[in-house]
């Protein structure tokens, strides 16, 4: 007998009844199997938050009894809140509310960041990307929805023009965005007036098409820093962000595994993951490479998490 895939979506509402916790408001969420109810704390600061799954149907359209323990240990379920992109959902099931990133609004401390907190199993993976990138961007970001897994994309400004669609749909995910330049040049070799352009006309044209702020990291083109250009970056908002694993995804010759393979070697608490959006192999591995950092006990999360004291 043929079997059946259908979505189901189960939105929390703010009922007149609805469960508080100090100041933070309980979001509930209907189990398939009795109807039970289910509840956990998000912060009152989100409008709403939903639980989205999916569940097998059979028998002439009838539900079957599938648990949500089942539904969580077959990745069907996600969570994800209005505002979107703060809560996630880990390998066993536990809700984790996102930290939110900062934004670029005032002069900071200058800094280059190579890791996040080593005494804490987390990892971030990150993404690069210069040009439009697909369709391996899109990819990505499929898989990245499936698994469940947060992200951080830094990201050139033409690349938000060209990929608006695109863009949005990744915030709403739970991606966070950082910059990755204008024109992306070696950022030594301008001027700082010129520096200072090239941030302010990627964060305008982030903006233009999210209509919400770009995140307050930036990635340097080539990793091509120095205290100048840290100086620059830091009194427009922006602290730079580097990275301690670099499996060279964007080499050319490279073949299945290889990617998946480095940063396995390299990853340890508190990584910061380089990869890159245009990467054939990259796509190719990401499963595994997420499948296998979470069956050594990290948490895979954004920038703005593994920076998290």
């Amino acid at each position: 007998m043929a079997i059946i895939f259908c979505l189901i979506v189960f939105i929390a509402q703010n009922y007149s009844n609805e469960l508080t916790y100090k100041d933070e408001k309980v979001v509930n969420a209907v189990e398939a199997e009795g109807g039970r109810l289910y509840s956990y704390p998000v912060s009152a600061k989100f409008l709403r938050a939903s639980i989205l799954y999916s569940i097998p149907v059979f028998n002439k359209l009838r539900l079957a009894k599938v648990s949500l323990d089942d539904i969580k240990k077959f990745g069907f379920m996600r969570g994800f809140s209005v505002p979107p992109g703060r809560v996630i959902y880990l390998p066993g099931g536990r809700a984790r509310v996102l930290p939110a990133p900062p934004f670029p609004l005032e002069p900071v401390i200058p800094c280059t960041i190579y890791h996040g907190d080593r005494s804490k199993r987390r990892v971030a993976l990150t993404f690069d990307s210069s040009d439009v990138g697909e369709p391996q961007a899109r990819r990505i970001i499929e898989i990245l929805n499936d698994y469940r897994v947060p992200a951080t994309f830094f990201i050139c400004g033409p690349w938000c023009e060209k990929n608006s669609a695109l863009l949005i749909s990744a915030l709403d995910s739970g991606i966070e965005f950082g910059s990755h330049s204008w024109t992306h040049r070696r950022f030594t070799t301008l001027t700082s007036e010129e520096i200072d352009s090239e941030l302010k006309a990627t964060e305008a044209a982030f903006s233009s098409v999210s209509k919400r702020m770009m995140a307050g990291y930036f990635r340097p083109p080539y990793g091509d820093t120095d205290l100048r250009v840290e100086s620059v970056c830091a009194n427009a908002g922006y602290k730079i962000i580097m990275w301690d694993v670099d499996p060279k995804d964007w080499m050319p010759g490279l073949v299945p595994g290889q990617v998946r393979d480095r940063v396995l070697e390299g990853a340890k608490n508190g990584s910061i993951i380089l990869m890159h959006l245009n990467s054939n192999v990259t796509a190719y591995d990401l499963p595994e490479i997420i499948a296998n950092l979470r069956s050594r006990g990290f948490e895979l999360t954004t920038l703005s998490g593994v920076l998290e004291k």
